[in-house]
């Protein structure tokens, strides 16, 4: 397992999976209402959760330390692309 979550392969798993989660939850971000930010939080406390999940999967001191390195930069990729979202949006706008 340990050689699985420190792979190349799961991290091209991790960065498509951050790509889903925010295709996902775009539009509800783009377009907040009461009705769906119940949704919204909810959706996005469960990414939080499937993204930590690896580190929760083992024991060893030092893959923890690796996979809590690979989950920060998981949650800048994250970041990244939901600011990317709103400032290709606001250009858009502008257009």
């Amino acid at each position: 397992m340990k050689e699985f979550l420190l792979s190349d392969e799961f991290s091209k798993y991790r960065r498509k999976q951050i790509e889903e989660i925010i295709g996902h939850a775009t539009p509800d971000l783009l377009n907040p209402t009461n009705e769906n930010l119940p949704l919204m939080v909810g959706a996005l406390n469960m990414a939080a959760k499937l993204l930590k999940l690896p580190v929760k999967m083992t024991k060893d001191r030092e893959t923890k330390k690796l996979l809590q390195a690979m989950y920060s930069e998981d949650i800048k990729r994250f970041e990244i692309g939901f600011v990317r979202v709103f400032l290709e949006t606001g250009e858009e706008d502008e257009t």
